[in-house]
């Protein structure tokens, strides 16, 4: 394969925002997420990584939409995200805009930032 072929074929299993799904991230728990945030969000300015702890799927309210589900991450960085939208930076993934916000998870490690990502 040449370059330019391997390049076409990277380019090819790019996933974007609208073929998320539960599935999509079902293999990537235990990994980390670089989120680049707005330059509100965080005092340094630098990426944030968080790391894929859980994934929760819900029923669809209606057929022919996709699967609501959400993804729970643990930050894993020394500056904290502030909620809105942030940018997702991942091999494999289109560049787009992810809305993150902290939350508190019963019977976790109250100690950590949570956040979640909710898509339906």
């Amino acid at each position: 394969m040449t370059t330019s072929e391997h390049r076409g074929a990277r380019a090819e299993s790019v996933v974007s925002m609208p073929d998320y799904t539960a599935e999509t991230f079902a293999g990537m728990v235990g990994q980390m997420f670089r989120f680049d945030p707005a330059e509100y969000a965080a005092e340094t300015g630098k990426p944030v990584l968080l790391e894929l702890i859980d994934i929760t799927q819900r029923a669809a309210m209606s057929t022919g939409t996709r699967d609501p589900f959400l993804l729970l991450f643990v930050l894993r960085s020394d500056a904290p995200l502030g909620p809105g939208l942030h940018r997702i930076s991942r091999e494999g993934f289109e560049p787009c805009e992810w809305f993150l916000n902290r939350v508190v998870v019963p019977a976790r490690d109250p100690r950590a930032a949570y956040y979640q990502a909710v898509f339906g």
